[in-house]
């Protein structure tokens, strides 16, 4: 189990293959450059943050804290709502003011490695050093025959990491699918006293699975990862404790699916969950 506390984690910059207007807290990660890898993070994102129209080999599930953030489509995330981004599906983004969200990206079910942003990062620098190419406004510009060329800049980073030829599933979906958590109830754990759970739904063939869970004072629960596979938990209200470990909003949890891990609420408390997607063989 890995437990990170956000307000002991520095804010860092842009991660190399786009513009700036975006800062990062690395709250946990999962296996570099396999298809079980994940980067949990922050994400602060200024006014002026925009990226072109672009896809992922990868899913994405951004749960918005503090202000909105639009994306095509006149699509908008607003505080509290959560959205899912299958990979394949295209989307920009596009800053609607400030705003703060937990960001996860892991692999999917075409099972692409991940790659982290610090892969990422070393990608971008070695193509500046040697030369390759220039970064600009989220596109990566090469000369072939005189001619330009322009690929997305998170293309070349990937194939620059992987060595591999970058290729898409295509989409489950049309668009993002942004959920009003709200609107969804909270339901009784059957057999668990003081402790409710709200399932906003499953993705994906590897059964990507997002929802809250809601503790009364004192009520304690066990997660075992090898019945429900491994999880990230981010503490919203309240003080807890996992396995011993003191946790407070801004804390993020990892549960791995080999291990269990008891959860006991000191105060009433509320955590934003996702089961990560089911373990694959690399």
């Amino acid at each position: 189990m890995q437990v990170a506390h956000s307000d002991e984690i520095e804010w860092f910059g842009q991660v190399g293959h786009r513009q700036g207007g975006v800062d990062f807290k690395r709250l946990l990660q999962g296996e570099e450059m396999t298809a079980n890898n994940f980067e949990f993070n922050l994400a602060k994102v200024e006014e002026n943050y925009t990226t072109p129209r672009h896809r992922h080999n990868f899913d994405q599930v951004r749960f918005v804290l503090d202000g909105s953030f639009g994306f095509s489509r006149d699509q908008k995330q607003t505080a509290g709502t959560i959205g899912y981004f299958s990979e394949g599906t295209y989307y920009q983004q596009m800053a609607d003011g400030p705003s703060q969200t937990i960001l996860l990206q892991c692999a999917s079910a075409s099972c692409a490695p991940y790659v982290s942003f610090a892969k990422l990062r070393e990608a971008v620098d070695a193509m500046k050093s040697d030369g390759l190419g220039e970064f600009n406004n989220g596109i990566f510009t090469t000369k072939n025959n005189g001619k330009k060329v322009n690929k997305d800049a998170f293309e070349a980073a990937w194939e620059q990491a992987t060595t591999q030829t970058i290729s898409y599933p295509r989409p489950r979906f049309d668009d993002p699918v942004i959920m009003q958590t709200d609107n969804f109830q909270y339901l009784d754990v059957v057999g668990v006293a003081g402790v409710q759970r709200k399932i906003l739904g499953a993705f994906g063939e590897r059964r990507l699975k997002i929802g809250f869970l809601r503790f009364d004072e004192g009520a304690t629960m066990e997660l075992d990862g090898q019945v429900s596979g491994a999880h990230l938990l981010y503490v919203l209200v309240g003080e807890c404790e996992f396995n011993g470990q003191t946790c407070k909003p801004g804390s993020a949890i990892h549960v791995t699916d080999d291990e269990v891990a008891s959860i006991l609420a000191k105060t009433a408390c509320e955590l934003y969950y996702v089961r990560l997607p089911t373990r694959v063989t690399t």
